[in-house]
Order: structure tokens, then C-alpha cells, then sequence
């Protein structure tokens, strides 16, 4: 995926992006590491692990699209384990909308 699919988006062409590279954009497993605890660090592992053998090309047609996607589907799932600001890179609480 990489900046070159989101700076479709952003010019208003569409893109296919697999669910493997929404997560990988979405999850820093790092930051995952540093602020669970080891039974829920373990579960975001086991989601991360899941969820990246999908690399099956999601079309997406303009970066709201893809911006809900990833609130969506991506967070949402995430977020019943642990909670998604512990975990993406940005260390504190940001509201997505």
C-alpha cells in the first residue's frame, strides 16, 4: 500500500489496498508491546495475525471511503479488545471524526 495508494485516494483515483496493508497502517505493534499487558498484547497478536493473511485487494473509490473503512472495520475490531489509542503509535486519546 505505502503512500502511492493513499496519494491515489487523495487525487481522487481509486485503488485497491488489501486488508493486510489496512492493518499493517493501522496497528503499531510496538506501541502494542509497550502499553498492554501480556494477555491483551497477545490477543491484538493473534487479531494482527488473522487479519494480515488477507490479502485479497479491497476497492476503494476516494479516501473518506477508505478513512471509514479502516474506522469501520479496522478500529472497531480492535478497539473490543483493547483500546485502539494504546495501540497506534500516537500515545494518547484522538477523537477520529
Amino acid at each position: 500500500m505505502g503512500i502511492f495508494s493513499i496519494s491515489r485516494l487523495k487525487q481522487g483515483k481509486e485503488t485497491f489496498i488489501s486488508l493486510k496493508k489496512n492493518v499493517f497502517s493501522t496497528v503499531n505493534l510496538m506501541d502494542a508491546r509497550q502499553e498492554l499487558n501480556i494477555s491483551d498484547y497477545s490477543l491484538v497478536l493473534e487479531i494482527f495475525s488473522e487479519i494480515s493473511k488477507n490479502e485479497e485487494g479491497i476497492l476503494f473509490r476516494s479516501s473518506i471511503e477508505y478513512n471509514k473503512f479502516i474506522l469501520n472495520e479496522v478500529i472497531s475490531l480492535i478497539d473490543i479488545v483493547v483500546l485502539y489509542y494504546k495501540i497506534s503509535g500516537s500515545g494518547t486519546f484522538e477523537r477520529a471524526c
